[in-house]
């Protein structure tokens, strides 16, 4: 199993007042060696609109997949060389197995921001990720093996991992006595993270049979997720710092613990799930963005929710730890026994 990236680029800055980095990365790949004749060498790779590619024949053998596959990878993700090249070399190159669009990466399928004590001081630190969409296929024998690989130690080992891990936990325990000079000082203390995500979320292929690609598969397209944080004004958080010395109605001491909460916006768009009698029919129905009965079992659904964290450690039996509220629109659901059975299977 081979892990492939290219262009990976690392931007430090450090100033007086505060600290900046960005990071990149144009190419990513996960090909896999573990089965042999699989008919997908790439497990994962980034999704791409350059280039049409056909499904072929594979290589007789798992370590002939593998290999070609690397060759194949390292050459598409090398940089500078014309679309139009990379186009014709794809199409004509074994590796272009995998799905039917090849990918060709123009722009960093991942970039991260992060800055800490960003200058206009709205918070502690900002982070700001960018992520493009990766097709990835479900392969039950690569699967055992990365879970084999990294199978916790057994018996003495283990204890000795539980008891550093309990140990870890106590020492970070903060307040056991959530009073309102609890809760306040909490606050006063708490760093906040001004969060910001775009990540076209991945396409999930699970073929009924790796080792044929004309076989019934079902895809699950999550969409595209965006996460922003929500910050609290700075003028909630001084009212409350004025009354420290005076005491809290019912509706303060509510607006008091809801600051105990890290809110973060969250949208997911245009998720679906598809049957269908090959991947390149379903492929080709989720490039057209059409909706057809016969391969969709959900439509395009939009999920909006509020996820909450608290910032405490032992948070009172009040205040859940985790908070979420959500509102689906709609949900559209197109089911039969060949759907299910295939799903099921």
């Amino acid at each position: 199993m081979g892990f492939l990236f290219s262009d990976l680029k690392v931007d430090f800055l450090q100033r007086p007042q505060n600290i900046v980095a960005d990071v990149s990365m144009h190419g990513f790949e996960v090909v896999d060696g573990t089965l042999p004749n699989t008919q997908y060498p790439r497990m994962i790779y980034v999704q791409s609109d350059d280039c049409d590619v056909p499904v072929d024949k594979q290589p007789s053998s798992g370590e002939d997949a593998m290999t070609t596959a690397i060759t194949d990878a390292l050459g598409s993700l090398s940089v500078g060389n014309d679309a139009d090249t990379a186009c014709e070399s794809n199409s004509s190159s074994s590796s272009s197995l995998m799905l039917s669009r090849r990918p060709k990466i123009q722009d960093p399928f991942l970039q991260v921001h992060f800055e800490k004590d960003p200058l206009d001081g709205h918070a502690d630190s900002v982070v700001d990720v960018k992520v493009k969409s990766l097709n990835v296929i479900f392969h039950p024998t690569a699967m055992r093996a990365i879970i084999d690989f990294f199978e916790l130690p057994s018996s003495e080992s283990a204890e000795s991992i539980h008891a550093l891990i309990a140990a870890a936990s106590k020492s970070v325990a903060g307040f056991r006595e959530q009073t309102r000079a609890g809760l306040e000082y909490a606050l006063s203390k708490h760093k906040t993270i001004d969060v910001k995500v775009d990540f076209d979320a991945p396409v999930i292929v699970f073929p009924q049979n790796i080792l044929d690609q004309h076989s019934e598969v079902v895809v699950l397209d999550t969409g595209y997720l965006a996460i922003k944080s929500q910050l609290v004004d700075n003028e909630t958080s001084e009212r409350l710092r004025q009354k420290e010395n005076h005491a809290l109605n019912a509706e303060e001491m509510a607006d008091l613990e809801s600051l105990m909460y890290d809110h973060f916006d969250m949208r997911l768009h245009n998720t679906q799930l598809l049957v269908g009698k090959d991947l390149e029919t379903c492929m080709k129905a989720l490039k057209e963005g059409v909706s057809n009965t016969a391969l969709h079992v959900v439509d395009r659904i939009e999920l909006n929710f509020d996820l909450g964290l608290c910032i405490l450690s032992d948070p009172p039996p009040h205040m859940p730890k985790v908070t979420i509220d959500g509102s689906l629109p709609s949900l559209q659901v197109y089911f039969s026994d060949r759907k299910y059975k295939a799903i099921m299977g």
